[in-house]
C-alpha cells in the first residue's frame, strides 16, 4: 500500500515531530509491503534522514520553509494533486492540516487531532491564528478527514464538546514510552553548569508559555514555598525554548524575592534532559491544558516523582502515580509541593510512576496506527 505523510510543520521540534519519529522508526521494520512517501521541508531533513529505508522515502518540497502561507498552498492545493495522480492508497496527517473538503486528496485521509488548546486557553495564539485554527482549520479537519486518531480519552472528549464530533470513524491511541528512559548517575559537571551543583530543586519541561503553561502561578506557588520551607537553596528549573509571550514570563520573574533561585535552560538535548529528571527531587507539571501531557511519562520513567495538574488529559495519563493539584489554585500547588519532599511519599510516587509507564510502549502505539491507515 502506498502511503503519503504530509510532515511539514512549523515551529519547534516537539511533541507531534517526536510522535511521527517513534512510529517512523517502528514503521522502517515492517514486513508488510507498504511504502511511505514523507513529504518535509529542506531544514528538517537532516532530522529525518535516519528514517530512511527501503520501505520509507523522503521528499523534499521546496519553497515551503519560507512561510506558513506556502506550507498552506502546499497543502490545499499541491499535495492532493501529487495524491490524486500519484496512486496514493492512504494519506496519513501527523500535524494540523486544512482539509477543505472530503475527498479533497483522492484517497482516504487520516488525521491525528493533539489537542483543542486554542478552544480551552484564551490567547493561545495570535489573533490571526486563532481564527484560522478555530474557524476553518480545526473544524475542516477533523469534519472531512475520513478517519480520525485522538492521542488522548481527553482529546476526544473536547473534540465532541467544542466541535460536536459524532463520527465512528475514529482510534484513541496513546503516545508511548522510549526505551532508553532509565534514570543515569550524578554529573556533577553538568549540575554546576546550571548552578545546581549539591542543590535540591524542581523541574518544569515544556514551552516558556506563561499563559498555556501557567508557570507565572507555578512561581507564585514556588516563591511561597521557599518563604515555608525557609530553605533558600531550593531551585526550580524551567527547560523548554521560547514562547510569543516568554518576555511577560521575564519580565514576572525580575519581580520575585526568589529570583535567584529561578533557573532558565533554554531549550535542551535529551541527554541533559536525562540528568535533570533522574536527578530533580519532584517534576512539576501545572499546565492549564495538555493533549496528553508527554513530559509526565518521561519524568516517571527517571524515577522522578511528579506533581501535576487535575486538569485535561493529565488525570488519564498520570493515573494514581502522581498528586493532582488544582492548577488555578496556587495554595494547593504549594501543599502539594511540600507534599512530595517527604521521603515515603516520594518512594511510594517513584515506584508508582514505574508501574504506570509499563502501559505507554511506541511499539503498540504504531502498530495500532498503522492497522487504523490500512484498515
Amino acid at each position: 500500500m502506498k502511503i503519503g505523510i504530509n510532515a511539514i510543520f512549523y515551529g519547534e521540534l516537539a511533541g507531534g515531530y517526536k510522535h511521527l519519529c517513534h512510529l517512523l522508526d517502528n514503521w522502517k521494520k515492517e514486513k508488510e509491503n507498504h511504502h511511505f512517501i514523507v513529504f518535509l521541508q529542506k531544514k528538517n531533513a537532516p532530522e529525518f534522514n535516519y528514517y530512511s529505508s527501503h520501505n520509507i522515502h523522503l521528499k523534499v518540497i521546496p519553497l515551503v520553509h519560507l512561510s506558513p502561507v506556502f506550507g498552506i498552498i502546499w497543502s490545499t492545493l499541491f499535495l492532493p494533486l501529487i495524491t490524486r495522480f500519484g496512486n496514493f492508497s492512504r494519506l496519513f496527517l501527523p500535524f494540523n492540516s486544512f482539509i477543505p473538503r472530503p475527498k479533497w486528496f483522492g484517497c482516504i485521509t487520516i488525521s491525528v487531532i493533539r489537542d483543542l488548546a486554542e478552544y480551552e486557553i484564551e490567547k493561545k495564539y495570535d489573533i490571526f491564528r486563532m481564527i484560522y485554527r478555530k474557524k476553518l482549520m480545526m473544524p475542516r479537519t477533523i469534519n472531512n478527514s475520513d478517519r480520525l486518531i485522538f492521542i488522548s480519552k481527553s482529546t476526544y472528549e473536547d473534540t465532541f464538546k467544542h466541535l460536536n464530533y459524532r463520527k465512528k470513524n475514529f482510534r484513541i491511541i496513546h503516545h508511548g514510552k522510549s526505551n532508553i528512559f532509565t534514570p543515569v548517575n550524578y554529573d556533577t559537571v553538568f549540575h554546576s553548569k546550571f548552578g545546581l551543583a549539591k542543590k535540591k530543586y524542581f523541574l518544569t519541561v515544556g514551552r516558556l508559555d506563561p499563559i498555556g503553561k501557567n508557570l507565572i502561578r507555578l512561581l507564585q506557588a514556588f516563591e511561597i514555598f521557599i518563604r515555608k520551607n525557609q530553605d533558600t537553596d531550593f531551585r526550580i528549573v524551567l527547560v523548554g525554548s521560547k514562547w510569543r509571550n516568554t518576555q511577560e514570563l521575564h519580565k514576572f520573574i525580575g519581580f520575585l524575592n526568589a529570583k535567584e533561585n529561578v533557573i532558565l535552560t533554554g531549550y535542551l538535548p535529551q541527554i541533559d534532559l536525562i540528568q535533570l529528571y533522574s536527578h530533580a527531587m519532584a517534576f512539576i507539571f501545572p499546565t492549564v491544558y495538555e493533549g496528553f501531557g508527554h513530559p509526565v511519562i518521561e519524568a516517571m520513567s527517571f524515577g522522578c516523582p511528579v506533581i501535576c495538574s487535575n486538569v485535561s488529559s493529565l488525570p488519564e495519563i498520570a493515573g494514581n502515580a502522581a498528586l493532582l493539584f488544582d492548577p488555578y489554585n496556587y495554595n494547593d500547588i504549594v501543599h502539594k509541593m511540600i507534599k512530595v519532599g517527604n521521603k515515603d511519599i516520594q518512594r511510594d510516587l517513584i515506584n508508582l510512576g514505574f508501574k504506570n509507564v509499563r502501559k505507554f510502549s511506541w511499539e503498540k502505539c504504531s502498530k495500532g496506527t498503522i492497522k487504523h491507515i490500512t484498515r
